[in-house]
């Protein structure tokens, strides 16, 4: 037996496609909307095979040879087979490569669709709410959903070449991001892979015994902004890596996981250019900044403030009109907690955000422009 159109309607993704592309034919080069790869039919000499969406499914289309398909087709170029003669071998070759699960070809189909149902990571899943030593309100996923959590960091750990595809399409030192996947670093965030590819941001603290949890996830995908997969409201009472923040004076707050990332990079590279050129005046822990995000560019809410009391607040907003309302919004709520003071940067000239200023600059004068040129709100 084989599988139906339907059963594998996942498997045939933009973003499954994407991710086989990725690691079979090598890292992909984004025009727009597109994204181009290496041909598996012919020997191009520059990347022909264009990836694009068509009524939900991954469509490729080689522009030098006029051949493609979807990612069965794609494969089966990969592998010299035919995509229907074959079409077994090379879908069970498709889901190796991606880490899709596929339903039991051989079982009934009724069997078939029950398995279909279960998903990874539950995408609307409550989170469980408990409250550690000081009685503030703590949220976990339940216990299957952080399990895969934990299972999507543990895939970004051994996938050098799926998490290099994201960071080109951000811009970010590979190393950086393998960073975040190690657990001894789950105070400052961590990131996942999802069996289909997605990056992930998976959220952590720690309980009321101290052990570090997956509090929940962020998934990044190739259209829009990211969404969260549990819990209605329960983001609300989280910042990405607010874990780390500890005994530090200077918490910097981006708008965005991959903005903080990219202030991070810049933050290790000051500091690592510090202890070479400065060692004598290197700034004790309680002096070095830490950084953390906000999952959107909405307003700061006021339960993220608790652990900001008694600090300096820098918030690295947007460069437009949004990201400097926001901005004041936001410092009056954190004076209102019993913020010291309250700064904001913002990029100057053409540039966005954090992440755009860092691929456009060398990471330590950005880090040395953030905190030279902060303005008091």
């Amino acid at each position: 037996m084989s599988w139906g159109a339907n059963e594998l309607g996942a498997l045939k993704s933009p973003d499954v496609l994407h991710a086989y592309c990725a690691k079979e034919l090598g890292n992909g080069r984004r025009r727009g909307r597109l994204v181009f790869y290496p041909c598996p039919w012919g020997s191009h000499e520059r990347l022909k095979l264009e990836v694009t969406e068509k009524d939900g499914v991954g469509v490729a289309m080689c522009r030098a040879c006029c051949k493609g398909g979807s990612v069965i087709d794609v494969a089966a170029g990969v592998l010299g087979m035919d995509a229907r003669r074959d079409f077994r071998a090379v879908v069970e070759h498709v889901a190796q490569v991606t880490g899709c699960a596929l339903p039991d070809a051989d079982a009934p189909r009724s069997e078939r669709n029950r398995g279909r149902r279960q998903v990874a990571l539950p995408k609307r899943q409550a989170a469980v709410e408990r409250a550690d030593d000081e009685g503030n309100a703590r949220y976990y996923l339940p216990a299957e959903a952080e399990a895969a959590a934990w299972a999507a960091v543990r895939r970004a750990a051994a996938s050098a070449q799926g998490m290099q595809r994201y960071a080109d399409e951000l811009g970010l030192p590979l190393d950086l991001l393998m960073a975040h996947t190690d657990r001894e670093l789950a105070e400052a965030g961590m990131l996942g892979l999802e069996a289909d590819g997605h990056l992930l941001y998976v959220y952590t603290c720690r309980d009321e015994t101290g052990a570090v949890r997956a509090v929940m996830t962020k998934r990044r995908g190739w259209k829009g902004e990211p969404r969260f997969l549990c819990g209605k409201g329960s983001h609300k009472q989280v910042l990405f890596g607010a874990d780390a923040i500890g005994e530090s004076e200077l918490v910097i707050i981006t708008e965005g996981e991959s903005d903080a990332l990219a202030a991070r990079a810049a933050l290790w590279a000051w500091l690592e250019w510090w202890s070479h050129n400065e060692p004598d005046s290197y700034p004790e822990e309680r002096e070095t900044p830490v950084v953390v995000a906000k999952p959107d560019a909405g307003t700061f809410r006021e339960a993220w403030a608790a652990v900001l009391k008694g600090k300096d607040v820098m918030l690295c907003v947007d460069n437009d009109e949004a990201g400097r309302k926001g901005a004041v919004a936001t410092a009056k709520i954190l004076k209102g907690a019993g913020v010291c003071r309250v700064f904001a940067w913002s990029p100057e000239g053409a540039a966005k955000d954090v992440r755009t200023v860092y691929t456009m600059s060398n990471p330590v004068e950005l880090m040395d422009d953030m905190i030279l040129n902060k303005y008091e709100i």
